[in-house]
């Protein structure tokens, strides 16, 4: 055993070489502790070596340490566990108390991080060691309290102990914490710990993941100069994220650290066994592979790209000074405030001088364009509902280069780009090109716009749209969107992806259509790059397990991306002034939002929002309803991302915890309701997963198609219907519930498909359109079906067949003007069954089993406007 503090307590004399206490011979002391000090001894009875621990002499005086001491032995005594320091015997010899326990011949762990960060697979390793031994001592009803790398012994086959359990409690034992009193080791103390509160398992749970976070990071996740400012972080600050202190990190163990280092004990894992399944989920083959695929598409190129390097970096400092390899956080120093108390819808547009801000709110009722004065916070509503709802799609409001006029995009081809004077005056059509969004240079001479012809063609013009030519056009059903000039109007940045919307990345091309280049790789729903220098750009994306949305930042010459965000906060618009000191956000508030599920019935005439009834769902916020049986299931999160909840005679129940792995996708019930499909986010794949109604059983169904949208049982329960595309096609597939083997049906772009509940037709969205996708229809065999033609809305789940197959249920419309529509499959004709009064939104429904009501959910979204300012060394350049 090797020391694992370096405090200093003893008073009295050291025990010297060949001492004799009790039936122990004193080789030499190993280290010393906060409650005393250890020697490495023999046991003269059973020749072996033992480590001795004896309570300190300041100690000796102090009942509640000699107790907390005896509690130690107590405590290990009763643990019997591979990853735990076994314990011996207590006695006492010449009127001084020790332990007996056994002698590790390896390191602490404080040893080994000190040295640097530890290999993955070792953190890996270790981390799922502690947590063992941490998981026994909990079903023992032992909480440590003092969970450090110190307290973490390493054999010399890498196995992790747990040991020194000298501030032990036992749970529910009257007594030697009350509340008030502070004990534990600074930097890894919980919130509570800190605060003097009553501390339980989660505790540990804290301590583990302060842990984790070291061995990952080689540093504590909270450091400061004093015991204060260490626990005032502890208590009010979120640690840097693991990712932005090391590269190469699986993101699941930035997740597993996130949920332990989580301020609210009720919001961490409420168990450790929890954080063992999490511990043993993480893959470390994606970043192996990486590697390897890297290493081997590079070799025959080895010598070249030595020899060019060697060349380059002999003449580059007679130049210019070498770029730096290393991707700063901008954000890290910035200041942010809320810039006003009017909540916002969705968007925020900072104007190019950062004197102004614009967003859509519906504070006055309707959804208005308000602007916001930066330095005086003054803000005032600009249409008062004289041009109806604002809400504008993709984005929704900007500012001319010259920040006077306020732009106001289109949501389709009969309302042109407009712009509108700052305080009063009627708007004026700019660009009548059926411009989706545009964006004038910094000189203001030229406008990027894109339209919505098939392909997003993108449009380079003169500012007042004359002289346009297409500098970038793609097939149908591709998507490039976002474009920014770069503050010298060098590049124009888009986010740009595969025909599903989610899967974008982050693009530049030059203004002349040249030097197409992509600079992300992997990322999930890119949207809002914001150039703050010539060499960082910002951007809003999901991570690849779906969670966020989260700020990165890429070094666009080195491809370099970073989250910068820290916390929990999601974000849905971000936007920078003209010389990139100045951001403005929308941080979405979750606790502001109408997240709820409804019912209206289904009537031979038109049903009014008279007729609309709220579900009371135990005052759970929900979304994306789905009937199975005699439940309601739905999404809804509590801290991190969406989870699986069932509602089901009045109780609300947790199938699948969100903060696992976000549900981005609408689950799909099996015709029994036994079984419940779902996609989740792995190796930054969407893989298919069956789990039990009642949250148990969790399996792979597939790991072969890389699904997208929502899927289908057949009415049988052998089969699913999914979108997305396996190692070699995209298209329609139909997958097997008892081996996984997956057979293409349709090949090409397909989305969200159903199955109807007489087995002989299925129906998808197909190729996404300007927003909007049509209805198509095959047999199951793949034979195609004509239906008349209706367009949905494509982000959302927005048609369901009736229970007994006789007609489809849509949604038609776009935002607050959705509407229910039936279409009767006998004779094909259409006909309306719902005016529903505008505002919030709505992704998705279902209709009970007696096929007389609808099921729905509505959303309002509220954000908080807030202004971000940057250092003056923040911008990467």
């Amino acid at each position: 055993m090797d020391s694992r503090d370096n405090d200093k307590t003893s008073t009295h004399v050291v025990l010297t070489k060949g001492t004799i206490v009790s039936h122990y011979r004193i080789i030499e002391k190993i280290g010393a502790g906060g409650m005393g000090e250890v020697y490495l001894a023999e046991d003269t009875k059973l020749n072996r070596q033992v480590a001795l621990k004896f309570l300190s002499s300041q100690f000796l005086s102090t009942s509640d340490a000699k107790t907390r001491f005896v509690n130690e032995a107590r405590a290990a005594a009763a643990l019997d566990h591979p990853n735990i320091c076994p314990v011996y015997e207590i006695d006492e010899a010449n009127g001084r108390s020790f332990i007996a326990m056994a002698y590790i011949n390896g390191v602490s762990l404080a040893e080994k991080v000190k040295a640097g960060p530890l290999k993955l697979q070792e953190v890996l390793s270790l981390g799922i060691d502690i947590a063992l031994g941490v998981q026994e001592a909990h079903e023992k009803g032992i909480v440590h309290r003092d969970i450090k790398s110190a307290n973490v012994l390493v054999t010399r086959k890498g196995q992790g102990k747990v040991t020194d359990f000298g501030l032990a409690k036992i749970v529910d034992a009257s007594g030697l914490t009350k509340t008030g009193t502070v004990m534990g080791t600074a930097p890894y103390m919980s919130p509570e710990q800190v605060r003097g509160e009553t501390v339980d398992y989660r505790s540990d749970i804290w301590s583990l993941g302060v842990v984790i976070y070291e061995m990952l990071t080689g540093e504590l996740p909270f450091k400061g100069d004093s015991g204060h400012a260490v626990t005032h972080q502890i208590v009010h600050e979120d640690a840097a994220p693991i990712t932005s202190v090391r590269t190469g990190v699986p993101l699941e163990f930035e997740r597993i650290a996130r949920k332990c280092l989580t301020k609210d004990p009720s919001s961490r894992y409420q168990h450790v066994d929890d954080l063992v399944v999490d511990l043993r989920s993480v893959s470390l083959e994606k970043v192996a592979t990486r590697s390897k695929e890297r290493k081997t598409r590079f070799l025959p190129l080895a010598i070249v790209v030595l020899a060019v390097a060697v060349l380059y970096f002999l003449i580059k400092p007679l130049f210019a000074p070498i770029s730096k390899q290393v991707l700063e956080n901008p954000l890290a120093n910035a200041t942010f405030r809320k810039l006003t108390d009017i909540e916002g819808y969705k968007d925020a547009t900072i104007s190019p001088d950062g004197k102004l801000v614009a967003f859509v709110s519906d504070h006055d009722g309707e959804f208005d364009i308000w602007v916001s004065q930066v330095e005086t916070g003054n803000v005032y509503n600009r249409t008062r509902g004289q041009y109806g709802d604002m809400r504008r799609g993709l984005q929704d409001v900007g500012f001319s280069s010259s920040s006077s006029e306020i732009l106001t995009f289109s949501t389709q081809r009969s309302q042109p780009l407009q712009s509108m004077p700052l305080l009063v005056g009627p708007a004026k059509t700019i660009l009548r090109d059926s411009v989706i969004m545009a964006f004038w240079s910094p000189d203001g001479s030229r406008v990027v716009y894109y339209t919505d012809s098939p392909g997003d063609p993108v449009f380079v013009a003169d500012a007042d749209g004359t002289n346009r030519q297409v500098i970038l056009s793609s097939e149908a059903g591709m998507h490039q969107h976002y474009q920014r000039w770069s503050s010298e109007g060098k590049w124009i940045y888009m986010n740009r992806g595969s025909e599903y919307v989610f899967d974008t990345d982050l693009w530049r091309v030059r203004p002349d259509g040249n030097n197409l280049e992509q600079l992300t790789e992997d990322q999930l729903d890119v949207v809002y790059p914001t150039p703050i220098s010539e060499r960082v750009v910002l951007f809003i994306a999901r991570d690849e397990d779906g969670d966020g949305p989260w700020i990165w930042a890429v070094d666009v010459e080195t491809k370099i991306t970073k989250k910068v965000s820290i916390g929990l906060e999601k974000y849905n618009s971000l936007s920078a002034s003209q010389d990139g000191r100045r951001l403005v956000t929308s941080v979405i508030k979750p606790e502001a939002n109408l997240l709820d599920i409804w019912s209206i019935p289904i009537l031979d005439t038109i049903a009014t929002e008279s007729e609309v009834t709220q579900l009371v769902l135990s005052g759970q916020r929900a979304q994306a309803p789905r009937i199975g049986g005699k439940s309601l299931y739905f999404l809804s999160s509590t801290v991190a991302g969406d989870g699986l909840w069932k509602h089901e005679n009045g109780q609300v129940k947790e199938i699948w915890d969100g903060s696992k792995a976000s549900l981005t996708e609408v689950p799909a019930i099996s015709p029994d309701g036994k079984s419940i499909l779902i996609s989740l986010m792995r190796d930054g794949k969407r893989h298919l997963y069956l789990i039990n109604s009642d949250g148990s059983n969790l399996r792979l169904l597939s790991d072969s198609v890389d699904v997208r949208g929502t899927c289908s049982f057949s009415p049988d329960g052998k089969w699913i219907i999914s979108s997305g595309h396996d190692a070699y096609l995209k298209g329609l597939f139909k997958i097997s519930i008892d081996n996984g083997h997956h057979d293409l049906i349709v090949e090409g772009i397909t989305l969200n498909p159903v199955w109807s509940p007489k087995g002989d037709l299925i129906v998808y969205a197909g190729k996404q359109v300007s927003g909007f996708s049509n209805l198509e229809a095959i047999r199951p065999d793949g034979q195609k079906v004509e239906l008349p033609e209706i367009k949905v809305y494509a982000r959302g789940e927005r048609f369901r067949f009736l229970p007994d197959g006789s007609g489809l249920v849509f949604m038609k419309g776009w935002f607050s003007g959705l509407n229910f529509w039936l279409l009767d499959l006998s004779t094909m004709k259409t006909r309306q069954l719902t005016i529903l009064a505008k505002g919030p939104t709505m992704r998705t429904f279902d209709i009970s089993p007696d096929g007389k009501t609808i099921i729905f959910d509505r959303m309002r979204v509220k954000t908080e406007i807030v202004l971000i300012e940057l250092g003056d060394s923040e911008t990467g350049e």
